[in-house]
């Protein structure tokens, strides 16, 4: 899901209502990603999209004119990864902090 609250975007996956396509803006020359809504699926399934000719159809683009870019968005994407796999463990670690 894509919601805005307040002046916060928040794209919510989980669900599979999220169509993530990767493409080239050929008049930059720049990489990205673009983030639409679709009807829930299996998550990772692909849908056989085309992507669109205007990117005007999504309503959040990732803009990369650098590669390196793109590898710091994945660094993240894996560290929150790996924190979601032991999350239980970090959130009793910060609840006792609290309580100390």
């Amino acid at each position: 899901m894509i919601k805005k609250v307040g002046e916060q975007i928040i794209v919510e996956f989980g669900t599979g209502d999220i169509n993530i396509i990767p493409g080239i803006l050929i008049e930059e020359e720049i990489g990205m990603i673009g983030f639409r809504e679709q009807q829930p699926r299996k998550i990772g399934l692909n849908n056989g999209d085309k992507a669109p000719n205007s990117t005007n159809m999504f309503k959040i683009l990732l803009q990369f004119n650098k590669t390196e870019s793109i590898d710091v968005l994945i660094h993240a994407l894996n560290e929150t990864k790996e924190m979601m796999k032991n999350r239980k463990e970090i959130i009793n670690r910060v609840e006792r902090k609290v309580r100390e």
